[in-house]
């Protein structure tokens, strides 16, 4: 998934629209309640995914080595095909992302406008 640097500016502005909750006072004489996460099962085999990733290097050297290979031998070719799908697949992600609403729409509500 692509999140583009609008997309995150849309959602720190409706988090700022909201407000900062305060943190609600706990059984013991008024002391606040620690906070406490509790993960689900999938989140938890996400996390462990995660982690196996960020152990992994960023390039594929034997790729790379391969790609390298096909140049100098002059046989790479790329099929312009592939290319229109990727680059058509990319404008419509972006037509999607302008469309959708601000958070001067949002009204406070992270969904959309108040009263939808």
């Amino acid at each position: 998934m692509i999140v583009s640097e609008a997309q995150v500016q849309r959602v720190v502005r409706i988090y700022q629209v909201q407000g900062a909750q305060k943190v609600k006072a706990g059984p013991g004489g008024g002391r606040p309640r620690p906070d406490r996460v509790t993960l689900s099962k999938e989140a938890r085999e996400i996390q462990k995914v995660r982690e196996a990733l960020a152990g992994m290097p960023d390039v594929r050297e034997a790729k790379v080595a391969e790609l390298r290979k096909a140049l100098d031998a002059g046989t790479y070719r790329v099929d312009s095909a592939d290319v229109a799908e990727k680059m058509f697949a990319r404008f419509l992600v972006d037509r999607l992302a302008a469309d959708l609403p601000s958070t001067q729409d949002a009204e406070g509500a992270p969904g959309g406008r108040e009263g939808d």
